[in-house]
């Protein structure tokens, strides 16, 4: 397995973790509280695209 990182704190990512499904990705969490939270900051950021055009 290659070194994986939490995309939500950076954590090395160990052999207990959480999948969660996100858009049409897999993506590999630390913990359920990581992937929790990286679907909240998703959804805000969606929340503040104006007229579904991405500017950050």
């Amino acid at each position: 397995m290659s070194e994986e990182n939490c995309p939500t704190c950076g954590k090395k990512i160990e052999e207990k973790f959480v999948e969660k499904k996100v858009g049409d990705k897999e993506i590999k969490f630390c913990t359920d509280g990581c992937a929790k939270a990286y679907e909240e900051i998703r959804h805000k950021r969606e929340e503040v695209k104006p007229g579904g055009k991405n500017f950050l």
